[in-house]
């Protein structure tokens, strides 16, 4: 494009100078006709003078602009350059090229990788992304150097969970970076894809970047909400957060896998936790260290995952129990029903009226556990997730 742009200029310049030569030549032959003066002369001067001043303006401004984008092509070559110096940005780079080329984020991948060296990566693309909020360079400008590197680094899932979701509005300059960057990519991929995102199955939504999710940071508090003593165990109910994401994901695949109907239960997708730990509230039941279950429960806010909202109620009213999930191992233990409780005070205290869940019809256990609770059927036999069936359960807030 800087190539096309270059040569429309310079056809711009040359049809100028040749429509001020004409001009000036028709001026020249009219003014040598008036009576022989003198003054004709002069003025045709004049006028080859303030043609040259023009030219010459143009070609000073012709070339302020490609001493500009010289300026801007020397920039990015420094920075590459250092880049490549540095021991700590070359650390992570290698980190995350092999995380990417070998499929995997394991202990021996990070070896050697200090959080300093990691900040420090983030600090280098921070700066890139002053470069283009000032306007000193483009995302074009920055795509085939650090492209590569940039969606290395913000679509990696370790990344993500331990260091950018963490605390995500502190880098709330990489997010802005990453939806520019995105946008122009799938701008150059719309009719086909010729520029892949790197890591793409873990890239963050439309949504998610639209409504600035991650600006909603809650810290890394583990609030406990309660403790579930049966069976000689004693269980602790608190807040999951990002850094546990990956122990989220593989329980949910365990129990999933382990359920005699897999129709029973439709897994949450990461996506949807990412979201549901900005927005709403993740509860995890803890074994000591082990998570033994999990809880996501949607806050009383409009959004698509709002089962009250879909049934026709203001979403301000509607909690939504959006999800639940047990070890076999420690099934039996009324970690259910603790949920369900603390799912109750929350959606009291955010002034919910009502709390929505869904249950397939097979799964007597759950069904009778949401019954138990004061939960009701609403509607029985509905066809939703993707074509299941399910029963809509609600219960009603007391003032």
């Amino acid at each position: 494009m800087k190539y096309k742009s270059r040569a429309v200029l310079i056809v711009i310049l040359v049809a100028l100078i040749l429509a001020f030569l004409l001009i000036g030549t028709f001026l020249v032959i009219k003014f040598a006709n008036v009576n022989g003066e003198i003054f004709g002369a002069e003025a045709a001067v004049g006028l080859f003078s303030l043609l040259a001043t023009l030219i010459g303006t143009l070609f000073v401004a012709f070339e302020l602009k490609n001493s500009s984008e010289v300026t801007c092509c020397e920039m990015l070559i420094n920075l590459n350059n250092y880049f490549h110096d540095s021991d700590r940005l070359m650390r992570v780079y290698a980190a995350l090229d092999n995380a990417y080329l070998w499929g995997k984020n394991n202990d021996e991948v990070w070896e050697g990788v200090e959080d300093a060296d990691v900040q420090f990566f983030c600090t280098f693309f921070e700066n890139l992304s002053l470069l283009v909020q000032h306007k000193i360079a483009k995302i074009k400008d920055l795509d085939d150097l650090f492209g590569y590197r940039f969606f290395l680094f913000m679509n990696n899932p370790h990344i993500q969970e331990k260091y950018l979701l963490t605390t995500s509005s502190s880098f709330a300059n990489l997010f802005g970076l990453y939806t520019q960057w995105i946008a122009y990519r799938d701008e150059e991929n719309k009719r086909v894809e010729v520029r892949p995102v790197v890591g793409k199955e873990y890239r963050f939504t439309k949504e998610y970047l639209e409504k600035k999710m991650y600006l909603v940071d809650n810290g890394v508090g583990k609030h406990l909400y309660c403790e579930v003593e049966k069976g000689g165990k004693k269980l602790l109910v608190r807040d999951v957060w990002f850094d546990e994401m990956g122990q989220v994901l593989k329980l949910q695949k365990r129990v999933h896998e382990a359920m005699p109907d897999p129709e029973m239960y439709v897994e949450t997708t990461r996506n949807e936790l990412i979201e549901s730990l900005h927005m709403d509230y993740v509860l995890g039941a803890y074994d000591g260290d082990r998570l033994v279950a999990v809880n996501i429960s949607i806050d009383n806010r409009s959004c698509d995952r709002n089962l009250g909202q879909k049934c026709g109620q203001s979403a301000r009213d509607c909690y939504t129990f959006d999800a639940v999930f047990v070890d076999p191992e420690y099934r039996g233990l009324g970690i259910q029903s603790a949920f369900i409780d603390v799912a109750k005070k929350q959606a009291k205290i955010d002034g919910a009226k009502s709390i929505w869940c869904t249950v397939a019809p097979e799964n007597k256990h759950s069904h009778d556990n949401f019954i138990a609770s004061g939960f009701r059927v609403y509607r029985a036999g509905v066809r939703m997730y993707g074509g299941h069936i399910r029963d809509v359960l609600r219960y009603d807030i007391e003032d």
